[in-house]
């Protein structure tokens, strides 16, 4: 995103349209700016979103809680499904800056329909549909939350050039670190059988690290124009991952504005279906890691990889119990056992990152003819 000319060009001329537009017709701004920001990339996705956000704005207006449950769950269906049968369907490389597309805005209205409309809370219909159709969060994430975005709306902040300055240093730098990356994993071939263990090494951790530097120069890059439009959004959305003990942690650092959003809308509002709380933990687990999976691609290997996180965190969340009872053992170090839990981490994330690339057969297969050479 950072390198990509039209949306800095189409960024710019919105940013000057904001301080020349008064601010009572910002909502118009937001929303056409927003349409054909979106519609560059995707018309079907565009027409989709138009017609989520008049089922919203309608939703917003009457009282029935179970019709508008229904209506948002038919006009995301119909959403989801625009984008899986007519754009998937018909390209050889569904690109992944439409997926985040799909998801986190999906997130959003979701977010907009638990926390407000199936509350009777009723929006402002010009503040709901400037949120709906934002740009800088609409395209990049992450997921916004509608409190946040109002507060900016109604009285927007001064702009803080040092904090914008480091947005988009962040977002230079993540960017070019993210085109070498590109560059050198553009040199492998779709056959790993002659590569070497480090290589192979070398090739999975660079692809993970890969997504990082997108989503830092993405996230950084809107949340700096933003800024400078007086929305200066700054939820914590990365910690220190690679230092994680757990699965669990590692998901509690990593992209924390989604793994917010499951915990609040997902994991709390599901409770009640279950009378067993092992059972709703562990159906929600795999459901959503699954989804998480598919959120990145819509391929086996990444179905695998979703079901792997979800072991992992289960099996984390198992051990909780018997580390609390570890702990009081006369032998136990804390900084042995961290550094045992952080690069056993480590070796798990390295380990589902292979699902995630689409040549994962063919790098399985490399590492168990090395494996087995090394004991021969």
């Amino acid at each position: 995103m950072f390198f990509n000319s039209f949306n800095w060009l189409f960024l710019s001329i919105l940013t000057l349209l904001i301080r020349l537009i008064p601010s009572s017709y910002h909502y118009l701004l937001f929303s056409i700016s927003g349409i054909i920001f979106v519609s560059f990339y995707s018309l079907k996705s565009a027409i989709a979103l138009i017609l989520i956000s008049i089922t919203l704005l309608f939703l917003n207006l009457i009282k029935n809680k179970k019709f508008s449950f229904v209506a948002l769950l038919v006009a995301c269906s119909c959403y989801a499904y625009i984008i899986i049968h007519f754009e998937i369907k018909i390209r050889d490389s569904f690109p992944y800056e439409l997926l985040v597309l799909m998801w986190f805005n999906l997130a959003r209205y979701w977010h907009v329909w638990i926390d407000f409309i199936s509350k009777n809370t009723k929006l402002c219909s010009k503040e709901l549909l400037s949120y709906l159709w934002f740009p800088p969060i609409l395209f990049a994430g992450p997921i916004e939350t509608y409190q946040d975005f109002q507060k900016f709306y109604q009285k927007p902040r001064k702009v803080n050039i040092e904090i914008f300055f480091t947005l988009m240093l962040t977002a230079f730098f993540s960017g070019i670190i993210s085109y070498l990356i590109n560059q050198h994993l553009s040199n492998y071939t779709a056959d790993f059988s002659h590569e070497s263990a480090f290589s192979l090494f070398t090739y999975i951790n660079l692809s993970s690290i890969l997504i990082f530097f997108d989503m830092s120069s993405w996230i950084c890059s809107s949340r700096a124009v933003a800024h400078l439009m007086g929305y200066p959004f700054d939820s914590i959305n990365f910690k220190i991952f690679l230092l994680s003990k757990n699965p669990i942690q590692f998901w509690n650092r990593w992209n924390m504005s989604f793994t917010r959003w499951i915990q609040r809308y997902i994991f709390a509002n599901s409770i009640t279906l279950f009378m067993n709380k092992k059972l709703h933990i562990i159906t929600w687990t795999f459901i959503w890691f699954i989804a998480c999976g598919l959120l990145h691609n819509y391929s086996l290997h990444f179905v695998i990889w979703g079901t792997i996180h979800a072991l992992g965190i289960l099996i984390t969340y198992s051990f909780l119990k018997p580390k609390m009872a570890l702990q009081k053992l006369p032998f136990y170090n804390a900084y042995v056992y961290r550094t045992i839990t952080t690069i056993s981490t480590l070796l798990f994330l390295h380990i589902t990152c292979i699902f995630m690339s689409p040549h994962y057969f063919s790098i399985l297969n490399r590492y168990k003819v090395l494996v087995i050479d090394s004991f021969y």
